[in-house]
């Protein structure tokens, strides 16, 4: 494998200055909901705002704390993310078809959804299926949610965590690292109202999701990938 590094479009101006739900305990599942929150609204922007309803995207960052009242738009979204999983979520729940089976169902249960849709699907277990994922999909210009074994942010280790995959990169010394998006706020995490992005080495991934989006043809008998 040779050196380099690969990014989605608009890291700096697009993806790092979505606002995202709050997670100031650095649950799992929460974390889980913050990283689909950041997919779903960078797709849509890349689809020409099509994926969600205007009322529901989320607002451009505003300093580096949380505050509802601040992001109406991206709590509310946040909540009906939520609301697809159900409130008996657990950590298991983040693995396997499990998840890509619930998002999937749910999708559809929104009520705006009846001409483009997005399909959740898992990697399998493992670090190499993982990378293989996150490759492919970063040079089709679409970011991954990945889960994490254990991470450090900050100073702080979290457990099974899952964050959003903006790109990726191999060292010098052939080692895979990640480009993920933390998903937290603080001025740590947030500078200059854009999220700060960080390298993860590979080796401590347990899985990754991807997130296709499909448009209904005029004649609605087909579904192409937009």
């Amino acid at each position: 494998m040779q050196p380099g590094h690969q990014s989605i479009n608009g890291v700096d101006d697009v993806f790092r200055r979505i606002s995202f739900g709050d997670n100031a305990k650095g649950e799992s599942v929460a974390s889980a909901y913050v990283a689909l929150g950041l997919i779903l609204n960078y797709l849509d922007l890349k689809n020409g705002n099509r994926l969600i309803p205007d009322i529901l995207e989320s607002e451009a960052l505003q300093g580096s704390s949380w505050d509802k009242a601040k992001y109406p738009r991206t709590n509310q979204f946040y909540k009906m993310l939520q609301h697809i999983f159900g409130e008996k979520t657990k950590q298991a729940d983040l693995w396997g078809t499990r998840f890509s089976d619930k998002f999937n169902k749910g999708w559809l249960s929104f009520y705006w959804v009846s001409k483009i849709f997005v399909r959740c699907s898992f990697s399998g277990l493992g670090k190499d299926k993982t990378w293989h994922m996150i490759v492919d999909e970063i040079s089709s210009n679409r970011p991954v949610m990945v889960v994490m074994r254990k991470v450090d942010v900050n100073e702080t280790q979290y457990n099974f965590y899952a964050m959003a995959v903006c790109g990726y990169r191999i060292t010098s010394l052939g080692n895979r690292e990640l480009m993920v998006h933390p998903g937290l706020y603080g001025e740590q995490s947030i500078r200059g109202s854009r999220a700060q992005t960080m390298y993860v080495s590979l080796d401590q991934s347990i899985c990754a999701y991807r997130f296709n989006v499909f448009v209904k043809s005029i004649s609605g008998e087909e579904l192409k990938e937009f």
